[in-house]
């Protein structure tokens, strides 16, 4: 009975042992140390959002290998921008620890941006696997100041020094017995039983084709459905903080140089963070003020700035509020660009979602009128107003008038501001024709539309044009970016 006891306890003692060995194994994989810290002031800042959908040293950073700004993704360890957003390839917020302070190398934990707080430390993970400690020093838009220190090896200790039995552990290799347990500290002659093997439970067979599940010693546990989450951007009217949920479900708070408005009925966003946010490229042409958001696969918008014509992979479409200006930052309608890139977006009060997943248990509220659709015209539609003779008004703006070839390849114009000027006619025929006398040169063709919109078909540059009814008296003649204004002829 005695040694039935002395059996069971030992056993006892040896499973609490595996098991806190298996807890610190899974706990940690050692402490991290550092270099001397340095100081460093990251000017200028990334002028762009992050991609939150993808790579967020997409367009380059800094490199705290030799602090200097790199193009390339490949070469770059974080981005900081003038929103105040930070992106790595792993960042970890550290709350209670100093710059110098050994830490625990994490294992899980890591998001690719955050938005960055003074004072606040962060670890790093660098592009080739090391980790860096920063400390947010200061920020501004124009710059960022922070201390950082990069992890090196551990500093070697001397023999029989505090690290050589840390915590109570015979340091590998070492000859001295080892006691654990309730032995430890007690010299007994006693033998120790010897302790059965261990025998796991083999898993059942598994059925043919059977999948979806794991086994467990004590049970068989299903697999967790692999479910793809949504990217939702959330915006309020008149406010200037917006968040991004990305696919990880992970919520970045970002600042916006200018908030969500109503302009004509239409909810008007910054074009920069709007395209970036929902996974599209952002051109901007100078020579035509033209605005190109491009997404795989196979999404092309153009816009022109101050121009009601869009064109969709090669459809055009007018809309009910063009591009503008709004101070310093390039606003654009928010809904046709989403819906266009296959995105659903949803009002609530002045809130605003955009979402890749429609989600039948979002209701639009009154925040926005009615759907944009496509331009659609009927022949058979009464355009009895564009019937008759429209003298054509060019307006005038800014133009390119020459450029200059950078050494980096790129080009910058100078522009110039031309004088409006009376341009030539249209004259609208009931029969569905038109004439069209344009710099000297009198174009023909076809028109089709109703009392709000008639395109006019093979017009000047050989394109389609749009006229648009604007009031009583006035119409819009446009294609490509340009627009005329027309008068009716007396």
């Amino acid at each position: 009975m005695k040694k039935l006891f002395m059996l069971v306890c030992t056993m006892l003692v040896s499973a609490v042992l595996s098991t806190g060995a298996v807890y610190a194994a899974d706990t940690g994989t050692g402490q991290v140390h550092w270099s001397a810290a340095k100081a460093f002031t990251y000017t200028p800042l990334h002028p762009f959002t992050l991609n939150w959908s993808g790579d967020v040293l997409d367009r380059g950073g800094l490199s705290l290998t030799d602090l200097s700004l790199a193009s390339a993704a490949k070469d770059a360890d974080l981005v900081i921008n003038r929103y105040g957003a930070m992106g790595a390839g792993g960042i970890v917020k550290l709350t209670g620890q100093k710059l110098e302070d050994a830490a625990e190398r994490p294992r899980s934990g890591y998001v690719s941006s955050v938005t960055l707080e003074e004072d606040a430390v962060y670890l790093i993970k660098l592009r080739d696997g090391k980790l860096a400690k920063l400390r947010i020093d200061s920020i501004s838009e124009a710059k960022a100041v922070f201390t950082f220190v990069v992890e090196q090896a551990a500093p070697a200790s001397a023999p029989g020094g505090p690290e050589a039995n840390s915590a109570g552990k015979q340091q590998p290799g070492a000859d001295a017995k080892t006691e654990t347990g309730a032995q430890a500290g007690t010299k007994t002659d006693a033998p120790v039983p010897a302790l059965p093997p261990v025998q796991s439970p083999a898993p059942p067979p598994a059925a043919e084709g059977a999948s979806g599940s794991r086994w467990s010693e004590q049970y068989e546990v299903p697999e967790p459905e692999q479910r793809e989450l949504p990217l939702s951007i959330y915006l309020t009217l008149d406010s200037e903080q917006a968040a991004v949920l990305d696919k990880t479900n992970k919520r970045t708070e970002y600042p916006l140089l200018t908030a969500p408005f109503l302009h004509e009925g239409r909810t008007m966003v910054p074009l920069r963070f709007i395209g970036e946010a929902l996974g599209a490229k952002v051109g901007w042409g100078a020579e035509d003020f033209s605005i190109t958001l491009s997404k795989d696969p196979g999404i092309t918008i153009r816009l022109w700035m101050n121009s009601t014509q869009a064109i969709v992979n090669g459809k055009a479409y007018e809309l009910d509020s063009p591009p503008v200006m709004r101070g310093e930052t390039a606003v654009i309608p928010l809904r046709f660009v989403s819906e266009h890139l296959n995105m659903h977006v949803y009002f609530d009060n002045g809130r605003i979602t955009i979402t890749d997943t429609e989600n039948p248990l979002f209701e639009d509220s009154p925040s926005e009128v009615p759907k944009q659709q496509t331009v659609v015209r009927s022949e058979a539609a009464d355009a009895s107003f564009f019937h008759g003779k429209w003298n054509v008004w060019i307006p005038g703006g800014y133009a390119p008038t020459s450029s200059v070839t950078n050494g980096d390849g790129s080009r910058t114009f100078t522009h110039s501001y031309t004088p409006g000027a009376a341009g030539d006619w249209i004259e609208i025929s009931r029969d569905g024709t038109y004439r069209w006398l344009d710099l000297g040169k009198t174009y023909e063709g076809a028109w089709t539309g109703d009392d709000k919109l008639i395109k006019l078909a093979g017009g000047p540059m050989e394109s389609d044009w749009s006229m648009r009814r604007k009031s009583d008296t006035e119409v819009s003649i446009f294609a490509w970016g340009i627009e005329y204004k027309g008068t009716r002829a007396e």
